[in-house]
């Protein structure tokens, strides 16, 4: 398994004995944002366990470049890393927490994982593999919001 340091935004991605193995999360698709976990709390070596801040503190870091405030979301462009960007479709929204303490070497970041939902996990919609061309049309009957490729007027 690999070497992760502090900080690194990581995702369930196995399991290993009765312990789940872990790699760096990226915002570019579902497999790898969706489950995202937390924040690595201390350098976890080569093949060895470790600790992930999943809510809550972690400190020690460098958060100098980022105001005490500031949201942080899962980067779209570099594993494992955060943006103060909040980035939009396609690359996917993971908030994963807000800089409490901006410092070169004892920076603190509040750590809470809320990942961004696809269109067809929401409750009320029932569009599951869309085609291309395809709206979303309110359906009275069932309560959904459900795919096609027509539009019923009704009556009005």
């Amino acid at each position: 398994f690999p070497s992760h340091d502090k900080g690194t935004i990581v995702y369930i991605n196995g399991a290993h004995g009765n312990l789940p193995t872990v790699t760096k999360a990226i915002a570019t698709g579902d497999s790898t944002s969706a489950q995202t976990f937390g924040f690595v709390q201390t350098d976890i070596t080569n093949n060895n366990n470790g600790y992930v801040v999943v809510a809550g503190k972690i400190g020690d870091l460098d958060t100098q470049a980022v105001a005490e405030g500031t949201q942080l979301y899962l980067s779209g462009t570099t594993a494992g890393t955060y943006t103060t960007t909040k980035p939009y479709a396609p690359i996917h929204l993971v908030y994963v927490g807000i800089v409490v303490r901006s410092h070169p070497t004892q920076g603190v970041i509040e750590v809470i994982i809320q990942n961004g939902y696809e269109m067809d996990e929401l409750h009320n919609v029932s569009a599951q593999n869309p085609d291309d061309g395809m709206i979303l049309q309110y359906v009275a009957s069932t309560s959904l919001w459900t795919k096609t490729n027509t539009i019923d007027l009704g009556t009005w």
